[in-house]
């Protein structure tokens, strides 16, 4: 949030249509927090908090408003903006000439399963991605997780009970916790897009049902009470449902990466690196190699002499199998979020850009242009190329043969749906 709000462009495009002001309430909305609805209520919002914005502009120390914004420091920054824009429109009688120096951003809706949904004309994971309009925006991240309480809300009822197990040895007593005690446990933790989050979004990116558990386990059962004693427990039974559920919220994208998985696959088991170019002729290649384990002794002061351990490459530059299949998914879907990057920023010919990942920014007099080309640039990027076909294409001409590996089923998406979405990119 500090290094965002410390990007100030040099040589802003001043605005060039009336509207403009919108766009910059809009970015204000979404940076305190109120993305998730309809853009001319985000217009409201800022409208309606005009007095804390300017108050919060003239002095930040002495009045904290802005602080309950999610990302404040950008807030802050946004704010002395809105009072420049505000005052220049009062004085002028219009926006038009007006130069904005923050960036006003774009950002996907959990771009590795956009990219998934658009390559197989997913309707289902397409609604819950916003590559179909809607009124408001869809949050998958809240979708699942309104599956995921239905579910748990069951087993708090319904579920198995606690297991006591007396142990082999030493006559102690073994619990094996039963579906409803986890439940239960969630239920009085609260079941949050917020737990959600993160399971879903690195789904895209190779994350399964163990990846879901270490990050649950980590992010949330080991940091609050109600999980005391059975956080690794309550990690594996949620991550369990978590699975089940976005599997039914974009089917996609489990399909295409055990697709991609097999043909990487293929390339290992012929002795070869997984590679592919991507649709605008960028060479890519992984190269996992299998790690060694080594060791060495030591003397730290009057202790005794220990042993450290540390790993290096396999001198025989053995290809792991493992480390190349499981590499696949997220690399190939990053290699298509750059295509998209790069597709756009040959198109847009913008002066400004401020781009992370699936976050695509400009100064304001050039927002409604590059909000346009994105739409435009990923519609484009998937009628015009097939990925998957031409990887799997690409796989038989490097070992001479056809692969029987069955392309994933192409769903009923129509694409043209991408360049009318509101919310594809907002």
């Amino acid at each position: 949030d500090l290094m965002k709000a410390l990007v100030s462009y040099s040589n802003p495009v001043a605005c060039q249509n009336e509207d403009d002001i919108d766009l910059l309430a809009i970015q204000g909305c979404n940076l305190y927090g109120n993305d998730k609805i309809p853009l001319r209520e985000r217009i409201a919002f800022i409208k309606e908090n005009h007095e804390h914005i300017i108050k919060s502009q003239d002095s930040p120390f002495d009045y904290d408003w802005w602080l309950q914004a999610d990302e404040p420091l950008q807030f802050l920054a946004f704010c002395y903006e809105w009072k420049k824009a505000t005052t220049y429109l009062s004085i002028k009688g219009t926006i038009i000439g007006f130069k904005c120096y923050i960036p006003i951003a774009y950002d996907g809706t959990c771009s590795g399963l956009q990219h998934y949904s658009a390559m197989l004309h997913d309707e289902v994971g397409g609604s819950a991605v916003n590559l179909i309009d809607h009124d408001r925006p869809a949050d998958i991240y809240q979708e699942v997780a309104d599956k995921v309480l239905k579910i748990v809300k069951e087993d708090a009822q319904n579920g198995t009970t606690d297991e006591i197990k007396k142990e082999e040895t030493g006559g102690g007593q073994n619990i094996k916790f039963g579906t409803r005690t986890l439940a239960q446990a969630w239920l009085a933790y609260g079941i949050t897009r917020k737990v959600c989050k993160r399971p879903v979004m690195t789904l895209a990116y190779g994350s399964g049902q163990y990846g879901f558990q270490e990050q649950i386990y980590s992010d949330t059962t080991t940091q609050n009470k109600e999980f005391d004693r059975i956080e690794k427990p309550c990690a594996k039974y949620l991550a369990k449902i978590i699975w089940k559920c976005v599997q039914t919220t974009v089917i996609s994208a489990t399909e295409g990466m055990a697709y991609l998985k097999a043909l990487a696959g293929v390339l290992v088991k012929h002795g070869l690196p997984v590679n592919w170019w991507t649709p605008l002729g960028l060479p890519v290649q992984q190269q996992y190699l299998k790690m060694i384990q080594m060791s060495f002794r030591t003397r730290f002061g009057e202790r005794m002499s220990m042993p450290l351990y540390y790993q290096q490459v396999d001198p025989n530059e053995t290809l792991d199998l493992n480390a190349q299949k499981n590499g696949i998914a997220p690399n190939f879907i990053h290699s298509l979020d750059s295509t998209h990057l790069m597709m756009v920023v040959n198109e847009a010919c913008l002066t400004n850009y401020t781009t992370i990942h699936d976050s695509f920014g400009t100064s304001l007099g050039e927002a409604r242009h590059l909000q346009k080309v994105i739409r435009e640039q990923l519609h484009k990027l998937y009628t015009e190329h097939k990925p998957l076909e031409q990887f799997k294409t690409y796989v038989e001409e490097q070992i001479g043969e056809p692969v029987d590996i069955e392309l994933p089923r192409l769903g009923n998406l129509d694409l043209g749906n991408i360049l009318t979405s509101t919310f594809v990119f907002h």
